[in-house]
């Protein structure tokens, strides 16, 4: 029976394979660190090709080159002979282009795709390269494919409006389904300060009462220190979370739903304020039927 591999613990400790692990953007890299941390938390070549779904043989590649080189021996080694057609300052200069827009590069288009690319290279650089090897250079620079927006090719241009000048408002809102009492909240945004704002509204209008407040999985719900700033601001408050995809079975979706139905539905606003406006209308008349919104929000658990 052949002699397990072992790895090299010299060269890095476990924490310190953990921390690069961690950090580790690239899912490449990330797996050949994964082969080093499951080796030292004790599984053998076999167990740890089952884990990261690799042959065996794969997985001893790689410990051996990290025992041999250390976690340079973990990265992709060019092919001998082959030179890269795109030199690293011709890379720095594409970099610098793609921060800009295709038509302040000189191209006749709105977005970057890769024959794009590939024609101003061509043009700029004087060298043919393939729309993949396009791609593969937008991959090495850390760039990534979006869908770009479709344009109203009828519309007036003087009134073409950015993405930067568009208006937002986020309403935050909660209901006692037993009391009727609504809370809510504009803000310019949904974001954890507005959603701290939130909280400590409510927190403020319970006068010290025990609150289960019932969220979904936005970012925001889950800031960072979210449960050490919970006890140290609103004590009171406790947050349950929702499974994915079943904010229908949060009460305060009704409430939703018959805002929209007597608000936005079907009708058009001549400004955003004046949709702004009508919502807040609707809800400060609302507030007033305590029973209304209770009949709204039935408690369903």
């Amino acid at each position: 029976m052949p002699k397990q591999l072992e790895i090299n613990k010299e060269i890095l400790t476990y924490e310190q394979v953990c921390g690069l692990y961690t950090m580790e953007k690239d899912g490449t890299i990330k797996t050949r660190l994964q082969i080093i941390i499951l080796w030292y938390e004790g599984q053998k070549s076999g167990e740890i090709a089952k884990t990261v779904k690799q042959t065996g043989a794969t997985v001893r590649k790689y410990m051996k080159r990290y025992n041999r080189k250390g976690l340079s021996g973990l990265k992709n080694v060019p092919r001998p002979g082959m030179e890269r057609k795109i030199t690293e300052k011709e890379m720095r200069e594409i970099d610098d282009i793609l921060k800009k827009t295709p038509k302040e590069a000189g191209m006749e288009v709105n977005n970057w795709r890769g024959w794009v690319l590939q024609k101003w290279i061509a043009k700029q650089l004087n060298k043919e390269v393939t729309v993949q090897t396009c791609y593969n250079i937008l991959h090495r620079l850390k760039y990534s494919k979006t869908r770009a927006k479709k344009q109203n090719k009828k519309r007036d241009p003087e009134q073409a409006t950015t993405g930067e000048t568009r208006k937002r408002t986020v309403i935050f809102g909660a209901v006692n389904p037993e009391t009727g009492d609504l809370f809510e909240q504009f803000s310019d945004a949904g974001d954890t300060v507005n959603f701290q704002s939130f909280l400590s509204l409510i927190a403020g209008g319970t006068s010290g009462k025990k609150v289960i407040l019932i969220e979904d999985n936005a970012a925001y719900h889950h800031f960072k220190g979210i449960d050490e700033w919970i006890p140290e601001n609103v004590p009171n408050i406790s947050l349950v979370y929702l499974p994915s995809y079943c904010s229908d079975l949060n009460p305060t979706e009704h409430l939703w739903k018959h805002t929209r139905t007597n608000v936005s539905h079907n009708t058009l606003f001549d400004t955003f304020d004046l949709l702004v406006s009508g919502l807040k209308d609707f809800l400060a008349k609302l507030k007033g039927n305590t029973l209304k919104i209770a009949k709204l929000c039935p408690f369903i658990y």
